[in-house]
């Protein structure tokens, strides 16, 4: 081997020898699937096999999800979804259950295996909705609460276990706030949401003795301000908040409010690291919609840039990386992701990350038109450049979407989506790898 062909070789290049006696450099790296990434390998999954993600030349490759529906009622609303690492997979939420006799809604939690075969389900009665869901040492705690502005209904917190048998229920009754998002925390449970009459930032704990008081109660901006999702890295816990900006008369002109997304960051014990504010202008919205976290700690947040004016064109697709306050690059689609022929909108309604990101939602087939399909892209963590981009089939007149997603530890991500049609809604279970 020449000394050229030996220091290929140390970087992880191979040299491959044609006919005619010229060499040729392979991108594919001499150790692809030892499991480790190195010289010019995108990925590197421990095999060599194509359509599992990380193709047989460790580069990174779309694999589109297996689906498979798991509930079907006359109307259906999302809530909470949480997969385990031993193959469950809870979903919550509310659905109408007769086509006939109107607001028969009641509140679920269902548990469903990695087949999607249904194991058990909890009915949690009429006007109630199973919001987020969480793991916890000893099973499994709910939000449970009342969307329908039912005020006789209060919040509260259910546990249960992965059988579905219930442990115990604590009334958020006297709250000075109500819960949208959970997390586990050494102090007990976190709960983020909103209070007040004008629906200020609200922190609340519910601690481990089973008391409930308020971390932290605050009118950002003057509007409608709430936390919408908890996540924690190693180091910090994300708060993911939608804040109001603009709320303006002038005359008969009704300037619509626009809103911006807030991300604060806590340490461990519940003191405010940072804040990150993420807004264009008082003509468009920035709205997040889902949070995670990177490995090295960065904050992928998920949803979508508009004008609730509408004096720019339409609806995109919006994603933005924070780390230490720092705002890494954003990303939208259709504009930096151009979708396939026809597709003018989109919006992303959840983020998943393994070793890469990936941004899930629906797309339309333009403004007047009722055709949304799936939509799901992968980007690279690092730079926010696009990896792959998948959109689904169009079905006539439905709304066609993921709605919520869910990673284990192994890698596999776990994805809920929904088909509205005119009279009905399905729900479909989802997974990148099976």
């Amino acid at each position: 081997m020449t000394l050229k062909a030996s220091l290929m070789a140390i970087m992880g290049l191979a040299v491959v020898t044609t006919c005619d006696g010229s060499s040729s450099v392979s991108l594919t790296s001499a150790a692809c699937g030892d499991g480790v990434v190195e010289g010019l390998e995108a990925c590197d999954d421990a095999n060599t096999q194509d359509g599992d993600g990380c193709s047989a030349a460790c580069e990174h490759e779309h694999v589109t999800p297996a689906c498979v529906k798991i509930v079907e009622a006359p109307e259906l609303r999302q809530g909470g979804m949480l997969a385990t690492d031993d193959g469950l997979i809870l979903v919550g939420g509310d659905k109408r259950l007769s086509s006939s006799i109107p607001y028969t809604h009641h509140g679920w939690i269902g548990a469903f295996d990695t087949e999607g075969k249904e194991l058990w389900t909890l009915d949690l009665g009429e006007g109630y909705f199973g919001g987020s869901i969480i793991e916890t040492g000893d099973g499994f705690r709910a939000v449970v609460h009342a969307p329908l502005l039912m005020f006789d209904i209060d919040d509260a917190i259910l546990s249960f276990d992965a059988a579905g048998t219930v442990s115990g229920s604590v009334s958020l009754t006297g709250a000075e706030g109500f819960p949208r998002a959970i997390l586990e925390t050494e102090a007990g449970l976190l709960l983020g949401g909103a209070g007040g009459v004008d629906e200020d930032l609200w922190l609340g704990r519910l601690s481990t003795s089973g008391e409930l008081a308020t971390v932290m109660t605050e009118d950002y901006a003057g509007l409608y301000d709430i936390f919408i999702d908890l996540e924690r890295s190693d180091d910090a816990i994300g708060a993911l908040a939608l804040v109001g900006t603009v709320d303006e008369s002038d005359g008969d002109v009704i300037v619509p409010s626009t809103e911006a997304t807030l991300l604060v960051e806590y340490d461990q014990h519940g003191a405010e690291l940072r804040r990150t504010l993420l807004s264009e202008s008082d003509e468009v919205s920035l709205v997040g919609s889902d949070l995670a976290v990177t490995d090295d700690g960065t904050w992928i947040i998920a949803g979508m840039r508009y004008s609730p004016t509408f004096a720019l064109p339409g609806t995109w697709g919006w994603a933005a990386a924070v780390r230490d306050g720092e705002v890494l690059w954003m990303h939208e689609a259709p504009d930096s992701t151009p979708l396939a022929e026809g597709f003018e909108f989109a919006a992303y309604d959840a983020v998943a990350v393994t070793e890469q990101v990936q941004l899930l939602g629906g797309a339309a087939l333009g403004f007047d038109d009722h055709d949304v399909v799936r939509l799901g892209v992968g980007i690279d963590a690092a730079d926010g450049s696009v990896l792959w981009q998948d959109t689904g089939e169009v079905i006539g007149g439905a709304l066609d979407r993921y709605v919520s997603a869910s990673t284990t530890a192994d890698g596999t991500t776990w994805l809920l989506g929904t088909t509205s049609h005119t009279n009905w809604v399905e729900q479909w279970l989802c997974s990148t790898q099976r």
